[in-house]
């Protein structure tokens, strides 16, 4: 009797130590599986959202050379819904980006065409005879910066422009002319550099049209631009070697500027549609 009780609990402890086993081996395969279906589901998240993050940059190029705006345009493996909105075209317009000494922001005084081309027909150039500009940080700064402003002209009256009726036409630009402003908040460099002194031009707040409001510590009295045909102008600052500033340009109510470029705004979507990435662009016309 006692042996047969020996065996009978060593055939126990034999059935435990199986299923504690089996239960350990059940336990590694199961974590195995939710492992493999879990980097199966990121890697496919993965593949989703980089094929939506490619059809969003595709269709920000499309957009920027003149290609379709709307919803559902099909590239690549997915989609894009593309926004395209004209920067300025108002009365006011802030430069979109901030300026290192030597750098220049251009304001354009004419449209463009969607080639680049120059022109003017049917109206939406500027015909203004002055503008102000802010400048600077919202504050004042112990090393204030000055501008530099180069207005680009023809006093001739020649034709510049490339009319939309005459694709042909090649616009003179032979007489085109340079006149160039100089402004500095800071008197005591004034008599050295033989700038402006505008210490007493503070504070020019600006509120474009569909963007927001910027205050400008520093700003020049009305420009007074040459006459002719303005083509543009180059805002340069100065002094400011160390921080990093803007530039906005402010014009009579009635005397719009034209856009100074595009902002486009993408959604793109994987072919399932089951990621979406977006992405806001825009292209000022700088080197036109």
């Amino acid at each position: 009797m006692i042996h047969l009780k020996r065996i009978q609990n060593q055939s126990g402890q034999a059935l435990l130590l199986v299923v504690l086993g089996m239960a350990v081996v059940l336990t590694l395969v199961l974590s195995i599986a939710t492992r493999s279906v879990t980097d199966i589901s990121v890697t496919t998240q993965d593949e989703e959202s980089l094929r939506a993050f490619s059809a969003a940059e595709a269709g920000v190029e499309q957009i920027l050379v003149g290609g379709p705006v709307g919803s559902n345009v099909s590239v690549g493996q997915g989609s894009f819904f593309g926004t395209k909105v004209d920067l300025g075209g108002g009365s006011e317009f802030i430069y979109p980006h901030l300026l290192k000494a030597g750098e220049s922001a251009t304001i354009w005084f004419v449209k463009h065409d969607p080639d680049g081309n120059l022109y003017c027909e049917g109206g939406g150039c500027f015909e203004g005879t002055d503008i102000k500009i802010g400048f600077g940080p919202a504050s004042v700064v112990v090393n204030p910066p000055a501008i530099e402003v180069s207005v680009y002209y023809d006093s001739t009256g020649n034709s510049l422009y490339k009319p939309i009726t005459n694709p042909g036409y090649v616009p003179d630009y032979s007489d085109v002319k340079i006149k160039r402003y100089a402004y500095d908040p800071l008197t005591a460099r004034c008599s050295k550099n033989k700038f402006s002194d505008i210490s007493s031009q503070l504070s020019l707040t600006l509120s474009p049209t569909g963007g927001s409001s910027q205050t400008f510590n520093y700003s020049t009295p009305n420009i007074t631009l040459p006459a002719g045909r303005l083509l543009f102008a180059r805002i340069k600052l100065i002094y400011n070697n160390n921080t990093d500033y803007g530039v906005g340009v402010k014009t009579n109510i009635s005397d719009s500027l034209p856009a100074q470029g595009i902002e486009v705004n993408v959604t793109g979507s994987s072919a399932s549609k089951t990621a979406n990435r977006a992405i806001q662009a825009s292209r000022h016309l700088e080197n036109s």
